[in-house]
C-alpha cells in the first residue's frame, strides 16, 4: 500500500484474529498463558457470540450487509 491509504478492517476480524493466535499458543505452550490472554479469550467468546446474536435478531436488510464469514 502507497502512503495516504488505509484499510478498515472490522473488530470482528481483529478479535478473531487475535483469539487464534491465543489458540495457537495455547497449543504448543500448554498453560503458559499470561492471565491476559485467559481475559482476552473470556472477552472475545462473550463478544463474538453476542456478535452472532445480534446478527440472528437484526432485521433480514441489516443481515445481508453484515455476512459472517
Amino acid at each position: 500500500m502507497g502512503r495516504g491509504q488505509s484499510v478498515k478492517i472490522e473488530e470482528s476480524q481483529a478479535i478473531f484474529v487475535i483469539y487464534r493466535a491465543i489458540a495457537k499458543f495455547d497449543a504448543v505452550f500448554g498453560d503458559q498463558k499470561t492471565p491476559q490472554m485467559v481475559s482476552f479469550r473470556i472477552y472475545a467468546n462473550w463478544k463474538l457470540k453476542s456478535s452472532v446474536q445480534h446478527l440472528r435478531t437484526a432485521p433480514v436488510s441489516h443481515q445481508k450487509r453484515l455476512r459472517v464469514r
